[in-house]
């Protein structure tokens, strides 16, 4: 029996590196915001159980209004914290189950496929953890200093990583609250914290190119273009 699916979209982030008035996941892209982009492609998956959206708390009551009763899977709506790392750990506690698998996504990633998805779930039927990611083409500088080249590493052992990132509930909800314990609070992903304190492999799931993060100005271009195409092939194949 497939083991219980949870979503965490993780929308609390106040966007400072994009010149916005609002955060980005409520900016739209032609008639629908990034968060809604998001939270669309879970609600409609087969193997997802229930969602939580993890919202700023500034904008909790745009997000109650935004959302409205378009998604039965969600199950709650919470305010997040200060950090990712905070937020992730709002979002969990507010499943109110210890069984079962949670999906961690960014809701700046309103691209992500169902494909991936599903990857992601099946994998975690027999492991326990994930993270989606693709590999790194460019090559890569470490610098010590501003102004020389220290070592050049091996690409082929570096990946860019994207959400979502997948765990057993309990384990990822264990790691949280050790790194709690001592005061752990600068994570910038769950995969780290996975890492640190459970102490077991984090496997790779395969990602995609349109699974971009929207975080510059330049990247709602991009992100026109996606539905842009994204709509002319839906009118072909129809």
């Amino acid at each position: 029996m497939a083991k219980r699916c949870f979503v965490v979209i993780l929308a609390s982030g106040n966007g400072n590196r994009f010149p916005s008035e609002i955060p980005k996941q409520y900016l739209k892209i032609f008639n629908k915001t990034i968060l809604a982009y998001s939270i669309t492609i879970f609600n409609a998956h087969p193997q997802v159980d229930e969602i939580v959206v993890v919202t700023n708390p500034s904008f909790y009551s745009k997000t109650i209004k935004l959302l409205g009763n378009k998604y039965p899977k969600i199950k709650a709506i919470v305010t997040g914290g200060l950090t990712r790392q905070e937020s992730s750990l709002k979002g969990i506690q507010a499943i109110n189950d210890f069984d079962g698998i949670v999906l961690i996504h960014d809701a700046a990633r309103p691209f992500v496929s169902s494909g991936i998805i599903s990857l992601c779930i099946d994998k975690l039927q027999h492991v326990n953890a994930v993270s989606t990611c693709v590999a790194i083409t460019d090559t890569l500088y470490f610098c010590e200093d501003e102004d020389s080249i220290t070592e050049i590493p091996m690409r082929s052992k570096y990946f860019y990583a994207q959400t979502p990132q997948g765990f057993n509930l309990e384990m990822i909800r264990n790691a949280h609250t050790l790194a709690q314990k001592v005061g752990d609070i600068k994570h910038t992903d769950d995969a780290s914290l996975f890492l640190k304190y459970i102490k077991e492999k984090v496997h790779i799931i395969q990602g995609e190119s349109e699974n971009i993060k929207i975080t510059h100005e330049n990247d709602m271009k991009l992100a026109r273009e996606i539905v842009n195409d994204r709509q002319q092939k839906t009118k072909l194949r129809n």
